[in-house]
């Protein structure tokens, strides 16, 4: 069977909103919720990341109270249709390639019953550690200085597409709405097809790039707005 790839990235993608910045709604003092937003660095998303699960942990707000504000998160209109129509359909593999991390998503999908829909989670590890803490990992070491440090997404999906063979999908399909999205976006041949999301920063770049660079572009650009417009044209490939 002709077997076509299908990458999801998860924040503002499948989930309709930031899944690491939504525990932000737990920090009840907003003055110190600014002070920790100050100790962003560009680029070092994860470092940043474990400073708030310090920060946290420290303020004695437990997973439990992470977990249910995850859970109340909205997904994107129409994404359960497209996940949960590529899970049945045996021609698809569905991936999620985010630099969210593992414990959030697998917690919000498990919430909205649609891990069974995708095959593989390609993230930052994370899990909860005795002490109640939640610790973040860098996804991996790459070489790539214009992707933030712990993640390139463009050697990420290379290196899968690699390890299943050169010729296993006969197409890749890539939805994102994010500056990281770009780098991937730029590997996809002229059968492949990148959906970047409407309004969004991926949209923006690819719109920058065609106007300037167009020839670095191979792949079919369909911009979307909702999950419909998305499993439209996967219904057609």
């Amino acid at each position: 069977m002709d077997k076509s790839l299908v990458v999801f990235d998860f924040d503002h993608t499948i989930l309709n909103d930031n899944a690491d910045t939504s525990v932000f709604n737990l920090i009840s003092n907003k003055d110190m919720a600014r002070k920790l937003w100050d100790q962003y660095e560009e680029g070092k998303w994860t470092e940043f990341m474990n400073k708030v699960m310090t920060f946290l942990f420290e303020s004695q707000i437990s997973y439990d109270e992470i977990k249910n504000e995850l859970v109340s998160l909205p997904l994107v209109p129409g994404m359960t249709d497209v996940l949960e129509y590529l899970g049945k359909n045996p021609a698809y593999d569905c991936i999620i390639l985010s630099d969210a991390n593992s414990l959030f998503i697998k917690t919000i999908l498990e919430a909205k019953g649609l891990m069974w829909t995708v095959n593989e989670v390609i993230t930052n590890p994370a899990e909860v550690e005795s002490s109640g803490k939640v610790v973040i990992q860098p996804c991996h070491v790459h070489s790539h200085s214009t992707c933030p440090s712990n993640m390139c997404k463009g050697t990420l999906l290379s290196q899968l597409k690699q390890k299943k063979g050169d010729n296993y999908y006969k197409k890749v399909c890539y939805v994102g709405d994010g500056s990281n999205d770009l780098c991937p976006c730029l590997q996809l041949s002229s059968n492949d097809f990148a959906f970047p999301r409407i309004g969004y920063k991926l949209e923006k770049r690819l719109q920058c790039i065609m106007s300037s660079e167009k020839g670095k572009i191979h792949a079919q650009i369909v911009k979307w707005e909702s999950g419909s417009h998305i499993l439209n044209v996967i219904r057609t490939l």
